[in-house]
């Protein structure tokens, strides 16, 4: 699998550098790895820029039964004024 992520980067970069979407590759691997590890089924070979229409529908499944929010509340607590009552 790595060397598959590797020979397409190279393909894509072969004649100079140039900018890539690496969330997306990252992804395609990720589903890829889930794909052949979990399902036995190859989702991307990652030779080509194309989409699979499983890979898709999986996608969009992910995303409507985990609406997460891009960023989380963060809560802070003062624990020097703890600190300072108890002392």
């Amino acid at each position: 699998m790595a060397g598959q992520f590797q020979g397409a980067v190279e393909a894509r970069v072969r004649d100079g550098p140039q900018e890539l979407d690496m969330l997306a590759w990252l992804g395609r691997v990720a589903l890829e790895l889930i794909g052949q590890g979990a399902l036995g089924y190859s989702f991307d070979p990652l030779v080509a820029d194309r989409s699979d229409t499983y890979a898709d529908a999986l996608k969009s499944l992910v995303y409507a039964a985990h609406p997460l929010p891009l960023s989380l509340p963060v809560y802070s607590r003062d624990v020097s004024a703890d600190r300072s009552s108890t002392a």
